[in-house]
């Protein structure tokens, strides 16, 4: 949250694809930490939104640029 609020621009959301056993294989772990992610995201923006810090326009621009933008920007993608 703290990030957010400072940083918006500069985090950027990735997953490691890494098959961690016979039994969970990197589709599955990729899988997790995107839903994790997304989750532990949805849940900051909601208490920051919650709070007053931001409204439902900045919640949805900063989830955007967390998601896709920043790294896009970054790397130089569309």
């Amino acid at each position: 949250r703290e990030w957010l609020e400072t940083f918006p621009d500069k985090v950027i959301f990735g997953t490691d694809g890494y098959p961690f056993s016979e039994s969970l294989g990197w589709e599955e772990a990729t899988w997790i930490a995107a839903h994790n992610a997304r989750l532990a995201l949805g849940l900051a923006l909601t208490g920051m939104w919650r709070d007053g810090e931001l409204n439902h326009a900045r919640a949805t621009e900063i989830a955007q640029m967390v998601l896709h933008r920043n790294a896009s920007k970054l790397y130089g993608i569309q």
